[in-house]
């Protein structure tokens, strides 16, 4: 019988391997449609839960999103909308740990872009990103008139 070798990897196959396995991991954790009752009931569990997470978070209104948020500290920062201007216009919240913190304003912006809460007094801008609609609606109307002589 054969001896089976000994899985002999270099430091850079490791490094690979180990990159490959987190590859596409943003979001680390998560808890959706929480009521906003469970905060001040169960205050201490949930600091503990979430003690030092950032991530982003949304407050809604039965069932449909008011207000999107990024947090350095996810559960100071939601037991803060219990008093803050926010307070009475929600009463559940989902929330998401982010892995990479430097995505946190991006992934804010896109929520709320996508949601458009009522509770935003702000909608982020999209840095950096090009608008393609002008260009999408150009070709289409080059497309249609092309249609168009196609027809006559």
């Amino acid at each position: 019988m054969a001896k089976k070798r000994p899985n002999r990897q270099t430091p850079g196959q490791k490094a690979a391997a180990t990159r490959k396995k987190r590859r596409g991991r943003l979001i680390r954790a998560y808890a959706e449609e929480l009521p906003g009752t469970a905060l001040e009931v169960f205050w201490r569990e949930f600091k503990v839960l979430l003690q030092g997470q950032s991530g982003i978070y949304v407050l809604r209104k039965e069932g449909v999103p008011h207000y999107v948020g990024q947090a350095s500290n996810l559960p100071y920062r939601i037991r803060h909308h219990l008093r803050d201007r926010l307070r009475g216009k929600w009463d559940g919240f989902s929330f998401y740990v982010v892995a990479r913190t430097r995505y946190l304003t991006d992934l804010e912006t896109l929520l709320s872009r996508i949601i458009n809460p009522r509770g935003a007094k702000v909608i982020g801008r999209l840095r950096g990103a090009t608008n393609l609609r002008k260009q999408f609606v150009s070709d289409l109307k080059r497309f249609a008139k092309a249609l168009k002589d196609l027809n006559e």
